[in-house]
């Protein structure tokens, strides 16, 4: 399994909106159509490429598929790898690829798999490489670790191959038991430069070519992570720039396997692995009592997490692994234990963030996964509170939903295929936002003044229920949609063709409570997880919380306080606490944790007033997550007589959800959220002067304020459980406000 972590967002609407970039999941990458491009791939068995008669498929890789072939020229067998037909479609990416080509089959070392040669036919692109036989070191070790002189001798011809590599500026990035082969006579032969690139001075430049991406620019972007989970380095992990040194800490990894038969850093999920990677030490008491010194303290030293401290050069570890001494065992290094991706947050400048994906391990051996999101030309990324369109995962980890808002700030729906990097919009889906996918990944669901559903692939969209600011849904696998029509109130649920609509949540008057929203299915669709918001949490003084429910009703219980929604994957709930998003053990037989949670990154970004943090996740494994500050809605206070009068800023920046202006204009009551706490506040502003006053009461609930057209009276609608109050307030001395009426439903101002 492999992650590649990329990209850059450019937040606010002062900078144009957001900007992710994100490459697709080549572990999950399907064939594409036939003529021999990526498509039916059973139909190139029995097929001819070039010289190349098409024998038999030998394996999906994450770059595709690899066939056996027969070059009649020279009567000898091949490996021939079917390219993605995108790197033939740009010139300038093929001769970068076509170049790192020429210089893998340059190195011609005895250990390291030949390449051949470049061949093309029909617009697609073909890598023709050297057939080797015999098993994996992974098929070895499936059968139990390996005598320490037999492991020593292997890794010797590692490191001689890998050193070879590394005089030739290419750094290998996805070292793994799975990409060495033995063959019959005992040689080593690494495999699959796939995810390679040239080792340069500087190991961020953003045009080394590579031959895990067809869009080079794009691969070797500092925060970009390349490799298997359970292998990476801790640089790899947290997304940094990587030089030689990070096959140093694979090759450690892979020793220690073949010492111990196990790998020191894998865990259940990818997460795991990293959070390992990034906190755990190797136990080298697991090391067979036989274990010569030199070799014990090779391991230490390549899994040094401070790259600083690790080999330079794996010619130095061949020395070292052949050359037994005497010296007493030097003490380890200290290692610093960094919060998981700290250093990757470190990176980020103001107003700026990064989107990740990552791709939980199978059961099977891991698969590789290099994504990339990036919107469209002119699209910005609309993740602001009072429209949020937070990327999701379909569940079939194939493609990514987002909101954007284009140059003329229309918002749509837009779809990202990560098997192909094409972007797409979603005609009829304006204004669209809190969407969700169904549970086959062919529909989606959308709020716009309403709950709609639209096809994947297209096609008008049909409304289904009525929702008049819609605050988050799911879609069952038994075919029902949960939603949250509102911004306060309880959830409902309608059947996905549309019908009856029903209230499926309650609320709870005695705790204040009044807010339900971001529903998430479980496993089988007979309960959820959702997000619940009461008067305490309203105003700040404490967090929103996490329940989950029964559809029947028969359970209804809190699991726990988060700074916003939670989404169940891989037998994990996915929550955030303070900016840290967590992974915590959860049984849905019995709807409980079973465990204690577990970081897995800080820095996630949160609209706090919408209560929904910017991650998702896939059945299939694959976890998506931004980083950045909080959300917020800064604008520009501006005025400008009724006279035509020349435009000024009153306030540069106040973080608004709403204003109301007097009839002569000469007061505006804003309503504003502090992103950092989600708290919200009413002030009152002079539009020629800019003093403001912070209206302060002790009304309970959530506030909605109108004020009256002369400026003299503020109303308040407090939002109750389960109704609404509403309290009026002279400005004129600002006396404490008095209830003047009461609903059993929810009011919202409209005008005073």
């Amino acid at each position: 399994m492999s992650a590649r972590i990329g990209g850059h967002v450019r937040c606010g609407p002062e900078s144009g909106g957001h900007r992710c970039h994100v490459r697709p999941p080549s572990s999950s990458e399907p064939p594409r159509p036939p003529s021999g491009k990526l498509g039916k791939v059973s139909t190139l068995t029995g097929s001819t490429i070039g010289p190349f008669r098409i024998t038999a498929e030998l394996g999906r890789g994450g770059m595709g598929v690899v066939y056996r072939a027969t070059d009649s020229r020279l009567g000898r067998d091949v490996a021939l790898k079917a390219l993605p037909d995108s790197l033939a479609s740009d010139p300038e990416r093929l001769a970068r690829f076509e170049r790192e080509a020429r210089t893998l089959a340059a190195l011609n070392h005895p250990n390291l798999g030949g390449t051949h040669g470049v061949e093309q036919q029909d617009g697609s692109t073909y890598l023709v490489l050297e057939l080797v036989e015999g098993p994996t070191l992974a098929q070895l070790l499936d059968r139990g670790p390996l005598p320490p002189e037999e492991a020593v001798a292997f890794a010797v011809q590692i490191c001689e191959a890998l050193a070879a590599a590394h005089e030739a500026r290419i750094i290998h990035r996805d070292l793994k038991p799975d990409n060495i082969k033995i063959t019959h006579d005992g040689r080593i032969k690494i495999l699959d430069f796939g995810l390679a690139k040239e080792d340069e001075h500087s190991s961020t430049t953003a045009h080394a070519p590579t031959l895990a991406s067809p869009q080079a620019d794009i691969a070797t972007l500092p925060g970009a992570i390349l490799g298997t989970a359970a292998y990476m380095s801790p640089e790899q992990a947290r997304g940094r720039s990587v030089d030689r040194r990070t096959d140093v800490w694979s090759f450690g990894v892979v020793l220690y396997e073949m010492l111990t038969g196990l790998n020191p850093f894998r865990g259940e999920t990818a997460t795991d692995s990293i959070g390992a990677i990034l906190h755990k030490d190797p136990d080298l008491s697991r090391l067979p009592p036989g274990t010569p010194p030199n070799v014990r303290r090779v391991l230490s030293r390549c899994l040094e997490r401070d790259k600083s401290l690790r080999y330079r050069d794996l010619a130095d570890v061949a020395i070292d692994l052949t050359t037994a001494d005497a010296e007493s065992e030097r003490a380890p290094a200290a290692r610093p234990r960094w919060a998981i991706a700290l250093a990757a947050a470190c990176l980020l400048l103001a107003g700026a963030v990064a989107l990740l994906i990552l791709r939980a391990p199978p059961a099977t051996p891991a698969s590789p996964l290099v994504a990339q999101l990036t919107a469209p030309t002119d699209v910005a990324f609309s993740l602001g509170s009072a429209d949020p369109g937070v990327p999701r995962l379909s569940p079939d980890g194939t493609m990514v939903a987002f909101t954007g808002r284009d140059k003329n700030r229309r918002i749509a729906l837009y779809i990202t295929e990560l098997t192909t990097g094409r972007t797409r919009a979603l005609q009829g889906t304006d204004d669209a936002q809190y969407h969700f996918w169904s549970p086959d990944s062919k529909s989606l669901g959308f709020f716009a003044n309403g709950l709609f559903r639209i096809e994947a692939m297209g096609g008008p969209p049909r409304r289904i229920a009525a929702a008049s600011n819609g605050k988050g849904g799911a879609w069952s696998e038994r075919g029902d949609i949960v939603f949250a029509p509102g911004p306060t109130g309880p959830l409902m649920s309608v059947p996905a063709a549309g019908g009856e609509v029903t209230p499926v949540s309650q609320l709870d008057a005695r705790s204040g409570d009044y807010s339900h929203r971001h529903p998430c299915f479980l496993p089988g669709g007979s309960a959820f997880v959702y997000t619940r918001w009461d008067t305490q949490s309203a105003r700040s003084l404490k967090r929103p919380e996490i329940w989950v429910r029964t559809l029947d009703g028969a359970t209804d219980r809190r699991l726990v306080e988060s700074d916003a929604n939670a989404v169940f994957a891989g037998g994990d709930l996915l929550y955030v606490v303070d900016r840290t998003l967590v992974a915590r053990p959860f049984d849905v037989g019995t709807l409980s944790f079973t465990g204690e949670p577990r970081p897995i990154a800080q820095g996630v970004l949160v609209i706090t007033s919408a209560m929904l943090a910017v991650f998702d996740a896939a059945p299939t494994g694959s976890l998506l997550f931004l980083r950045g500050e909080a959300v917020s809605q800064d604008r520009r206070l501006v005025y400008r007589d009724g006279n035509g009068g020349e435009e000024s800023t009153v306030v540069p920046r106040i973080n608004a959800i709403s204003h109301r202006l007097t009839a002569e204009g000469e007061r505006v009551l804003v309503t504003t959220s502090d992103p950092s706490s989600g708290e919200i506040r009413t002030q009152l502003l002079d539009p020629v002067t800019g003093e403001r006053r912070l209206i302060e009461n002790d009304i309970p609930g959530v506030q909605m304020p109108a004020i009256t057209r002369g400026g003299d009276r503020i109303a308040h609608f407090a939002l109750l459980a389960p109704g609404t109050a509403i309290y009026v307030q002279e400005t004129a001395g600002f006396a404490p406000p008095r209830k003047v009426a009461q609903f059993e439903t929810r009011t919202t101002p409209v005008a005073f």
